[in-house]
């Protein structure tokens, strides 16, 4: 979990839903997000960051691991929090991101 998201649940006893996790260079410069929900890369390129690029994860992406164990955290918040979620995805898919959006956004 990003340092921040520990810091929440530290000092303000907090359950956060991470929904996104930030993308950072080797330098730490951030460049975008990933979204835990699509399992997409968002990146903001240009001169201002007004151009929004959308990629799909790859598994070679170096923050894969990281987003995949992220994302399982989130389903299983989303399973404590709401039965007709867990319902969705004992019987669904929870790797499609429409049943994952469905749970997050009630």
């Amino acid at each position: 979990m990003p340092r921040t998201i520990d810091m929440m649940i530290a000092k303000l006893a907090a359950n956060p839903l991470v929904l996104h996790l930030p993308i950072f260079t080797g330098n730490q410069v951030f460049t975008g997000i990933i979204d835990l929900v699509s399992m997409m890369t968002v990146h903001f390129e240009g001169e201002e960051g007004d151009d929004v690029v959308k990629k799909p994860l790859g598994k070679d992406h170096e923050q894969y691991k990281d987003a995949v164990e992220a994302r399982g955290v989130l389903i299983e918040k989303l399973c404590d929090l709401d039965d007709d979620f867990m319902d969705m995805v004992l019987n669904g898919n929870p790797d499609d991101p429409l049943v994952v959006d469905a749970g997050a956004y009630r």
